[in-house]
Order: structure tokens, then C-alpha cells, then sequence
């Protein structure tokens, strides 16, 4: 796959579809970057892929999209900035959470083309892992703040583990 040439083409889709997203990710800049791990990550400022991950990991051009949507979407709700002093780890779920939730509600139809990752189920909602993560109705006023509030409780009340999180909603 020619990543480059693949990231064009959405931004191009998204100026055309959804214009302000395609005007977001036309004023990131996309980095080729071999010393990340991920396939995709964001670091807060650009959007970093690595092509031999990419390659590894058997992405589909729809997969690839996601991925740069999903952090596209870190930046531009400034997650890097707002988690301060809270735990990494249960921070980025949290954001993970909102913004699998946003993306879904966002691109609507265009969604499933986009081959969203396993922790997705049209039919039940948002997974985290081998979490489930309530309904559309309940989750969609939680902010990334109200959710590591709870998670973090959660967490804390569970030496270190998250229960099921349709339990903690």
C-alpha cells in the first residue's frame, strides 16, 4: 500500500464529505516515522505513521483511515494536553471511549466503511477490550473528564483492575 498517497486521498474524500474534518487533518502534519511503534499515533501536534508497521500489521486502506481519524480526533479534542497529572493508561481509554463514540455519530454510514477496529459493534455499542461500554443514549453526554473520574474509581476499587464499565455507567 502506498500510505502517503492513501492519507491524500482521504484528506481529499474529507474536504469534499465532511469539510470540516478535511480541514483539520489538511492543517496537521502527517510523518512518515519508522522509530514509533504503533502503526498510527498522535503525539498531540502531528499525526506520525510508521510504513513497515503498517505493512506488518496487514492494514486495510479503510483500517489506515480509522486510525488517522481516531488520532486526527486526539489532537483536535487536545487529549495530550488536558490529561495533566491523571493516569496515562485509564486517561486514554477514557478518550478512547469518547472518541470511538464521536466517530461513530460523525461519519454516520460512512463508518462501517471505514473498518472501525474490534471494539466496535453496531448492534451493542462500544467494546474496550473485553469491556463493554453502554449505549449511545447514556454515554453521549459523558465527557473524557466524567469518564476517567469514574474509571479511575473504579480502577482504584478494584486493585487495579476496571470491572465491566456497563456496571460503572
Amino acid at each position: 500500500m502506498d500510505t502517503r498517497r492513501e492519507l491524500d486521498k482521504l484528506k481529499l474524500e474529507l474536504i469534499m464529505t465532511k469539510p470540516f474534518f478535511g480541514n483539520v487533518l489538511y492543517s496537521l502534519e502527517l510523518k512518515a516515522d519508522l522509530e514509533i511503534e504503533e502503526a498510527v499515533r498522535s503525539d498531540g501536534i502531528y499525526i506520525k505513521y510508521n510504513e513497515e508497521a503498517i505493512e506488518k500489521s496487514k492494514f486495510s486502506v479503510s483500517r489506515l483511515r480509522y486510525a488517522v481519524l481516531h488520532e486526527m480526533y486526539r489532537i483536535l479534542m487536545l487529549h495530550e494536553y488536558r490529561r495533566e497529572q491523571r493516569d496515562s493508561k485509564i486517561w486514554d481509554i477514557a478518550c478512547d471511549m469518547v472518541i470511538e463514540y464521536r466517530l461513530a455519530t460523525i461519519l454516520e454510514q460512512e463508518f462501517e466503511k471505514l473498518n472501525p477496529p474490534p471494539s466496535y459493534d453496531p448492534g451493542r455499542g462500544l467494546y474496550m477490550n473485553k469491556f463493554i461500554v453502554l449505549d449511545g443514549e447514556r454515554f453521549k453526554r459523558e465527557s473524557e473528564e466524567s469518564i476517567y473520574r469514574k474509571l479511575i474509581k473504579n480502577y482504584t476499587e478494584n486493585s487495579g483492575e476496571i470491572a465491566y464499565l456497563d456496571e460503572i455507567f
